[in-house]
């Protein structure tokens, strides 16, 4: 089982660093503090390909952000609805 959890099985089929254009939609990219499965820090780089994210690191939880955080994680998926939604009618 332990096998599966190696870093090369969570590689892209692709280079991140490579893909076109800055993804222009509203976006959100949360990350958790104390992490150790995918570290908030590796998010940060990817946050100028998302030019209207909202990036947010929690601290107190690790990679479960919803249960740890539930009303936080909560008010940050309604904000980004929201502005999927205004976008969407623009």
């Amino acid at each position: 089982a332990l096998e599966s959890w190696r870093p090369e099985n969570y590689a892209f089929s692709f280079n991140p660093d490579e893909v076109g254009a800055p993804f222009s939609a509203p976006s959100l990219i949360l990350g958790g503090k104390q992490d150790t499965i995918a570290g908030y820090r590796d998010a940060w780089m990817s946050v100028e390909r998302f030019p209207r994210a909202t990036f947010a690191v929690l601290d107190g939880c690790g990679h479960f952000i919803a249960p740890a955080k539930r009303d936080l994680f909560r008010s940050l998926i309604i904000d980004w609805l929201d502005r999927m939604e205004l976008d969407s009618v623009e």
